[in-house]
C-alpha cells in the first residue's frame, strides 16, 4: 500500500548545517512545521573564525547547487554565530552568491531571528549568548539594520567544541544564568 499523499512534505528546507552534529529531534518536531521536511548539508566547520568560515563558505555556490538537486524551496544558512564573526556585509555577498547558483531564495537564521524582534515591535533588547564582544558588535548590526538597539549583552565564551560538549541541562543553566544576567545588567 502505498503511502498517503497527505504523509508527504509539501515544501522542503535546505540547511547548511555549521558543524558535523546531529540535530536532536525534539529541535526539529517544535521548530518545523508539519508538512516541511529539511535537507540538511553540514559543513563542517570547526572554530569561530575569519578564516575558517571564509574555508566553509568557499564552496557555497556548490552547496546551493546540491541542496537544488533536492528540490529545497528555500536555502538556509543555519547557525547565528557564523554571520556574527565575518558580519552583515559577508552574508549578504554569501546568501546572493548562493541564490545566484541555485535560482533559489536564500535566507539566514540570524536574519530570521531579527524579523522575529521587528514582528514583537521590540526597540531594545540584551543579549545573553556564548560569542565574544567583536560577535556581538556585529549581531548588533544585523538588528540595527532594522531599528532595534541592542543595549549590550551578558557572554560566556564557549568554542563550538566547547558549547556541542556540554549537556543538555548545562546549556540550559547556562542559558539561564546568562539571562539573568543580561536583564540585570540592562533592565531597560
Amino acid at each position: 500500500m502505498p503511502l498517503p499523499e497527505s504523509y508527504w512534505p509539501k515544501k522542503k528546507l535546505g540547511s547548511l548545517s555549521p558543524t558535523n552534529t546531529v540535530t536532536e529531534y525534539e529541535w526539529y518536531y517544535f521548530s518545523i512545521p508539519r508538512g516541511v521536511s529539511t535537507v540538511a548539508l553540514p559543513v563542517g566547520m570547526e572554530e569561530f573564525t575569519p578564516k575558517e568560515i571564509q574555508r566553509v563558505f568557499a564552496p557555497a555556490a556548490e552547496y546551493a547547487r546540491t541542496l537544488a538537486k533536492y528540490d529545497v524551496d528555500l536555502i538556509v544558512q543555519s547557525g547565528v554565530p557564523l554571520p556574527c564573526v565575518m558580519g552583515p556585509d559577508f552574508l549578504d555577498e554569501l546568501l546572493g552568491r548562493m541564490q545566484e547558483a541555485s535560482g533559489i531564495p536564500a535566507t539566514a537564521n540570524v536574519l530570521s531571528m531579527v524579523a522575529g524582534a521587528k514582528r514583537l515591535g521590540l526597540k531594545n533588547i540584551a543579549l545573553a549568548n556564548k560569542w565574544t564582544d567583536p560577535m556581538n558588535q556585529n549581531l548588533a548590526k544585523f538588528f540595527a539594520r532594522e531599528g532595534i538597539t541592542v543595549a549590550g549583552w551578558s557572554t560566556h565564551v564557549l568554542t563550538p567544541k566547547e558549547f556541542e560538549g556540554m549537556g543538555v541541562q548545562q546549556g540550559l543553566d547556562l542559558s539561564y544564568q546568562l539571562g539573568a544576567a543580561a536583564l540585570k545588567k540592562f533592565p531597560e
